[in-house]
């Protein structure tokens, strides 16, 4: 029986290949604590680049790697935020969705009951601020 022999440098390529397979599957890295965080969603609202539409309201899980953003609901323009509010929201979260080129695929506005400071005490490496006030209020 006569084996197929291998050069030298297809073999290392083969077994670069082999290597990287699995790192390739890997999420990047990600240093937010903790990485997925429970809200209440009243109304939320995926805005691409051609038009828009209401997501699923109810109890949902975020994932703070995907471009996480924090604000206070009622101020803004929009009459959705407007009727969110109305409805008991109380913050909005937004995160940026890219596609496989990493440019901006659309923005997903989430109209929440939870406030910003309740938000930010949920997570460690947030709420320097709320834990200040937190602090001077039990003194």
């Amino acid at each position: 029986m006569i084996r197929p022999k291998l050069s030298i440098p297809v073999a290392l390529v083969a077994a670069l290949l082999l290597l990287a397979a699995p790192a390739a599957g890997q999420e990047e890295k990600c240093d937010a604590r903790p990485r997925w965080i429970a809200v209440d969603v009243v109304r939320g609202y995926v805005d691409n680049n051609h038009s828009g539409f209401e997501t699923l309201s109810g109890l949902q899980l975020l994932d703070r790697c995907e471009g996480f953003e924090v604000t206070e609901a009622g101020g803004g323009a929009r009459s959705m935020e407007q009727e969110a509010a109305a409805d008991g929201a109380r913050s909005v979260i937004s995160q940026i969705n890219h596609d496989s080129n990493g440019k901006v695929a659309a923005i997903v506005h989430y109209y929440v009951r939870e406030s910003v400071h309740q938000i930010c005490a949920a997570m460690d490496d947030c709420g320097d601020a709320v834990r200040q006030a937190q602090e001077e209020g039990e003194r």
